[in-house]
């Protein structure tokens, strides 16, 4: 199907506007919470359990967002990162991943640079037009709509491992 998303051994994700809608809800003492797509957090459980890493690259800290990775078994959580690029040379120089093998999904115009460096950009339907214009692949839907569900699922696919693993993890569940 896509053969670029067969060599993909982690894919890294933004999060606010990947992960959610984009909107930081915020009071006097911070950030209050953020909405999550569930089907996407079911879909990054499903990847991690047939071997897609999966790791949150973010410009801002959160807690909330700490809180869902432990959630959902999320183990590279990169929170802080205004410089998307430090992260990714980490990546490829101390853990060996090769840049074919790195897949990254932004939203917004800070996403740029990384996006231009990995094996696969990915951005999601409402993506400022400047990241589009860089993505090798554009979801269907939405950030924080199920955008992510979509990549994870495109991913597998490529690695003909989708139905198997929707089936077993099913199969899981029922046990």
């Amino acid at each position: 199907m896509r053969p670029k998303f067969a060599k993909i051994k982690l894919l890294l994700l933004d999060v606010d506007g990947v992960l959610t809608d984009g909107k930081i809800y915020m009071g006097t003492e911070g950030e209050l919470f953020k909405a999550f797509n569930a089907r996407d957090g079911l879909a990054i459980k499903i990847a991690i359990k047939n071997g897609l890493e999966i790791g949150l690259l973010s410009g801002r800290y959160s807690k909330i967002t700490e809180n869902r990775a432990t959630e959902l078994g999320i183990e590279r959580v990169y929170l802080g990162y205004k410089n998307k690029l430090e992260v990714f040379k980490k990546l490829i120089e101390e853990e060996e991943y090769k840049v074919e093998e790195i897949a990254f999904c932004g939203d917004d115009i800070i996403d740029i640079p990384i996006l231009k460096k990995v094996g696969v950009p990915i951005s999601v339907a409402n993506a400022a037009e400047e990241v589009k214009r860089v993505s090798d692949f554009i979801s269907g839907s939405k950030g924080g709509e199920g955008a992510v569900y979509e990549i994870i699922k495109t991913i597998l696919t490529a690695k003909n491992i989708w139905e198997d693993a929707v089936e077993n993890f099913i199969k899981n569940l029922l046990e």
